[in-house]
């Protein structure tokens, strides 16, 4: 009751530079109280790693427990890798990698302290000391798919156009091995990468590109290549840089792409005939929306007469998303139209009249990649 008269009694000016005392106060036992903290678990952390080197099973046992506990904390990181880096026990350096492994493998894949191990053992895997770098090339080589986990969604927070967004999605239906046949690309099991105008200016981006290695093909039991790069026109990759992804993941998996994309697949013309055979359509793109389907024919766009699937690519490259474009169409071709079934026609309404020789116009807005 004396305190709160005594308050109340103080001009303004005076409590407003009491209150700010006292925050000052609280923030200093606060900073204190925190450097304490982690002046212990340094000390901690040192005598743990002295305990590693221990003759003794028991001993040994019971320090990588507790490390694993502190290695939780994520202010311990950096503690962790400047042991890592500087120790000059390849034993003690192989068992604090085991360590921060256990963590790298239970911790979630989007989650900061994530980020923060793989950097540390990406960082470990390049130095220039033999046995940091092979303990932590083992470590990434065990944790290959989290490795990808972790790359692929910071790639998805700084806005990468790239899909599937969620990761775990690649190892659905078929888990890590999809065989060694060609897997389809437009499936989820199929990591694609779009490095348009819009890539991000940041070195951070392509470093973690270079992470997805994992997914290069003929890697991990001879599966199929789980990841495609598309280079879309305009993009902001020096050749140096698209040189060193096609050693990563191989010249077929790092394609050149125009701005737009129609959203057909081909089916080959095994007679004399000129244009493009659609075999698929895929869901949501231009072709779809603008009611094409799987046994349409191709035969010319805006006017020019297409040869093959080729030619048409060339000629798309000339425009831009949101663009439009006048396809001209046949279905005469029965073989690829066993899949689709015809809709009735509402009672009183005569069937629409079919265009002369088969063909009609297609009018088609295009999109993009994704």
């Amino acid at each position: 009751m004396m305190l709160r008269n005594l308050l109340t009694s103080l001009p303004c000016r005076t409590k407003r530079l009491l209150v700010r005392s006292v925050l000052i106060v609280l923030g200093l036992l606060t900073f204190l109280s925190s450097s304490l903290s982690a002046s212990d678990d340094g000390t901690k952390l040192e005598a743990l790693v002295q305990d590693l080197a221990s003759p003794r099973f028991e001993t040994r046992q019971d320090a990588i427990r507790d490390l694993a506990e502190l290695a939780q904390s994520a202010e311990t990181i950096p503690s962790f890798a400047k042991i890592v880096r500087t120790h000059s026990n390849p034993e003690v350096v192989r068992r604090i990698l085991e360590v921060l492994e256990q963590q790298f493998r239970n911790l979630p894949f989007d989650s900061p302290d994530a980020v923060a191990l793989a950097d540390l053992l990406e960082e470990s895997a390049a130095s220039d000391t033999w046995y940091v770098a092979e303990a932590s090339k083992d470590v990434l080589n065990r944790q290959w798919m989290r490795r990808v986990d972790v790359a692929v969604a910071e790639l998805h927070r700084m806005k990468v156009p790239l899909q599937p967004t969620n990761p775990t999605m690649l190892w659905e239906g078929g888990g890590a091995r999809v065989g060694r046949f060609q897997a389809d690309p437009t499936e989820n099991h199929v990591l694609k990468i779009y490095v348009d105008e819009h890539w991000p200016q940041n070195p951070r981006a392509f470093e973690l590109l270079k992470r997805l290695e994992p997914l290069r093909s003929d890697a991990f039991l001879s599966q199929s290549a789980r990841v495609v790069i598309y280079r879309i026109d305009g993009n902001p990759l020096t050749l140096e840089q698209t040189a060193l992804l096609k050693g990563l993941f191989g010249d077929t998996r790092v394609q050149d792409r125009g701005r737009v994309c129609l959203g057909v697949v081909q089916e080959p013309l095994f007679e004399e005939s000129k244009g493009v055979l659609i075999s698929k359509v895929e869901a949501g793109s231009s072709a779809a929306l603008a009611g094409l389907k799987g046994g349409d024919l191709i035969v010319a766009l805006n006017g020019e007469e297409l040869s093959d699937f080729e030619e048409l690519v060339r000629l798309l490259r000339q425009f831009r998303v949101g663009d439009t474009v006048t396809l001209k169409v046949t279905s005469g071709n029965q073989r690829y139209q066993r899949f689709d079934v015809p809709l009735p026609v509402p009672p009183g309404n005569d069937p629409a009249p079919k265009p002369a020789n088969g063909l009609r116009d297609v009018s088609v807005q295009l999109r993009g990649w994704y």
